[in-house]
């Protein structure tokens, strides 16, 4: 433990271990080094943990420290303990202040350590009152509810008492799994199967819940997949997001958030000039329309259906090896929770136009969480479970951004949130650039529909594809 209200932790770990012998405390802080907490000796700092660990036959580590400091306290710990043989010991953690005020039970328990406690980053706070003054007693509906963010939506709308909650999602599976989910939930809910880019099926599902505020989490997000199926991509995220839009000024709905990516920025995959075309929609609608539309950007978002962080936790259960695509490849990441926590922040917050960012910490070395997730299973990385480097697949980045160079970021009085309003919207001739792009996006014609989409968001460089430098006439 190394912060200054070391006291106060330790007794709320004491608390916690009621049911576990205690032999010490660890603390980075020389002068608390042979006092005692509650009759609990605090033993020295951090070299002295695997001695520690021999001597008294300590099975388990448990780290009191906050989430700002758990990653990096949990890696040095694991390579002290690694350095001297001791692989076995487990490493647990004292839920912090956020967890405990967001947990289900009044007192969460101690748990294994997650991919998240792999991360420094501050806890999230949001503004409940102000959240709840903007949900309670409305109609929302959320589309690809069955997804990872779209499924949190869904959860956490549910606990602010909307009027009722729509559930669009075009997996028939996913749909029944969020309905079961949210069972038991005081508000009412309708699942709804259907495709986004059906516009008579969407402007019924309008006509019949009247949403007054749509969540639109509804995207094919995999970069690699959409490399190789653009067209779809195009129709989906793109197509589909001005399908709901249109149907949302036709039926009076008064806000509407685009979840986005920070593949939008500056993209190099064809998934991330869908996106920003979206964000570019969203831009262009609200300056024509009532309904208050915005956008939220965010990272990579640990646990999702694809994450890297999923995929390495299988492929050490196998035995390795674990594929990274690049020994300095970094990402932004945040708990899926977190990030829905800010997505309803900015959505409370927002009075139409902007481009929310949110706050991602500092970038994550993929090689350096692969590492810790090797290590803490006990296994030695290069010798009981090999990394091998794959190469970046098309479209990805060595390094993602959640803003451009070009844009200005506007202050924002949350401290988790940024706010942008810089993008350019596209001209008065969005509905007819829409068609063009619908036209070529039937006829599967490839190549113009690249150059439409480049033409649409100039600053889309896809790979192997020369950049077109000047707009169409």
């Amino acid at each position: 433990m190394g912060d200054e209200d070391l006291a106060d932790h330790a007794m709320h770990a004491l608390r916690q271990m009621k049911h576990r012998r205690v032999v010490g405390f660890i603390s980075d802080q020389p002068h608390l080094w042979g006092h005692r907490i509650n009759n609990v000796p605090v033993l020295g700092g951090p070299q002295v943990l695997p001695s520690v660990i021999q001597k008294l036959s300590v099975s388990e580590v448990i780290l009191t420290v906050p989430p700002t400091r758990r990653g990096a306290v949990l890696g040095e710990l694991i390579t002290l303990c690694r350095r001297d043989g001791l692989p076995q010991v487990a490493f647990r953690v004292v839920p912090g202040l956020h967890e405990v005020l967001s947990a289900a039970v009044p007192e969460p328990e101690i748990r294994r350590v997650e991919p998240a406690d792999l991360l420094n980053r501050q806890e999230v706070r949001m503004d409940q009152i102000l959240v709840r003054s903007k949900i309670q007693g409305c109609r929302m509906l959320v589309t690809g509810a069955g997804g990872t963010i779209g499924g949190e939506l869904c959860r956490q709308i549910a606990m602010y008492e909307p009027a009722s909650l729509v559930l669009v999602e075009n997996n028939a599976t996913n749909l029944f799994y969020i309905e079961r989910k949210l069972t038991g939930v005081k508000t009412p809910v309708v699942p709804l199967l259907a495709d986004i880019r059906d516009s008579a099926l969407v402007n019924g599902i309008f006509r019949r819940h009247r949403p007054q505020v749509i969540f639109h989490a509804a995207a094919h997000k995999h970069v690699a997949q959409l490399e190789t199926n653009i067209t779809e991509g195009i129709k989906n995220n793109i197509l589909g997001t001005y399908t709901l839009a249109r149907a949302a000024e036709a039926h009076g709905v008064e806000k509407f958030v685009l979840i986005s990516t920070d593949k939008a920025v500056e993209p190099t995959s064809a998934m991330g000039a869908t996106k920003r075309a979206a964000e570019r929609i969203m831009q262009t609608l609200s300056t024509q329309s009532s309904c208050q539309f915005l956008s939220v950007r965010f990272g990579n978002v640990l646990g999702s259906s694809g994450s890297v962080v999923k995929l390495f936790k299988e492929q050490i259960e196998r035995g390795g090896p674990v594929t990274v695509t690049h020994p300095e490849v970094t990402r932004y990441f945040m708990t899926v929770q977190e990030a829905v926590e800010l997505i309803l922040e900015a959505f409370a917050r927002a009075g139409g136009g902007e481009t929310f960012i949110l706050r991602m910490g500092s970038p994550i070395r993929i090689l350096d969480m692969a590492t810790k997730l090797i290590l803490l299973k006990g296994l030695e990385p290069g010798r009981d479970i090999a990394i091998e480097f794959t190469g970046l697949k098309a479209g990805e980045k060595l390094h993602e951004k959640l803003t451009e160079d070009s844009e200005m970021v506007i202050p924002c009085d949350h401290r988790h949130l940024m706010v942008l309003r810089s993008q350019p919207p596209i001209p008065e001739t969005l509905h007819e650039e829409i068609e063009q792009l619908r036209r070529l996006a039937f006829e599967n014609d490839e190549p113009p529909l690249i150059a439409k989409l480049q033409e649409m968001v100039p600053t889309y460089q896809p790979a192997g594809r020369p950049m077109l430098t000047e707009q169409p006439a």
